[in-house]
């Protein structure tokens, strides 16, 4: 069993092996049901283009001295042709355990590297220390969690700064706004600082560094506010109290088996509405 605390240096395999709840079983419990929550603990989702990407993103922005050791860019290789299939499934086979990037995604990679650099924020995340992992012991469950921070600042006496490097198609206000929610950013958010406050005693200020995926690769900074690490907290509390259940009782339901009503959104039916009155 991992010690409880801060640990640094630590491999993402590595971090992915240690048995703890993170924020994402949790965000699963929450927005689906257990039965999902304790698949999605014992099969991790698989690696989607999107995953992938914004892995490499964080390793060239966060950890640039081991990206090339994490990283590799694909060749332009004809794979229609019995010889290019070979020639890819070499290149496979010496790029075991990299991330495979294409030439235009490592393209936008190195783009957004250079918007990042030139944000503001950038100067704060040079003081601090990369992807951070966290464990701890929550003192209302007894549960043991994990979290791993992309970056922590501490200034000795004063404050302690979490930065959470996102990439997004839309980066404005209005857009990441929406995310939060959509993506229970507000959730993981209140999971890392309920992690810092269990090992350091202080609640961090938390702020996202959100950058576009396409051209021309705007970057936007954004810190929580109360109201949404306070939605968030109530949104860990009520994972972690159910998870504790699931696991004492060794039950993890699915959907309700009753017929339950169902109606599209609200705003889907005024809109039907509206539109039925210029029927013909």
């Amino acid at each position: 069993m991992v010690e409880c605390g801060l640990h640094y240096g630590v491999p993402f395999s590595e971090y992915c092996q240690w048995d703890a709840v993170n924020a994402s079983l949790l965000c699963k419990l929450e927005t689906k049901t257990p039965m999902h929550a304790k698949h999605y603990r014992d099969a991790p989702d698989e690696d989607t283009p999107a995953k992938l990407f914004g892995r490499a993103t964080h390793a060239k922005v966060l950890e640039p001295e081991t990206f090339a050791e994490r990283c590799v860019i694909a060749p332009e290789i004809n794979r229609r042709t019995n010889a290019g299939k070979d020639e890819w499934q070499r290149f496979l086979d010496t790029s075991a355990n990299k991330m495979v990037l294409t030439p235009d995604k490592h393209e936008a990679l190195l783009a957004i590297d250079t918007a990042i650099k030139g944000q503001r924020l950038y100067r704060l995340v040079q003081a601090g220390q990369a992807e951070v992992c966290l464990v701890w012991i929550d003192e209302d469950t007894q549960l043991l969690c994990k979290a791993r921070l992309d970056y922590l600042i501490e200034v000795p006496g004063q404050a302690i700064f979490v930065i959470d490097f996102k990439t997004a198609e839309d980066a404005s206000e209005w857009a990441f706004s929406y995310a939060i929610g959509k993506y229970g950013y507000h959730g993981q958010c209140a999971f890392y600082c309920m992690g810092i406050e269990a090992l350091k005693g202080q609640t961090p200020a938390y702020t996202w560094l959100v950058g576009e995926k396409t051209p021309p690769y705007p970057v936007a900074a954004y810190q929580v506010q109360s109201a949404t690490l306070d939605a968030g907290t109530t949104f860990c509390r009520r994972a972690l109290r159910k998870y504790k259940h699931c696991l004492d009782t060794d039950t993890w339901p699915g959907y309700p088996d009753d017929v339950m009503p169902i109606d599209m959104p609200q705003k889907q039916l005024d809109r039907e509405r509206e539109m039925s009155r210029y029927q013909m």
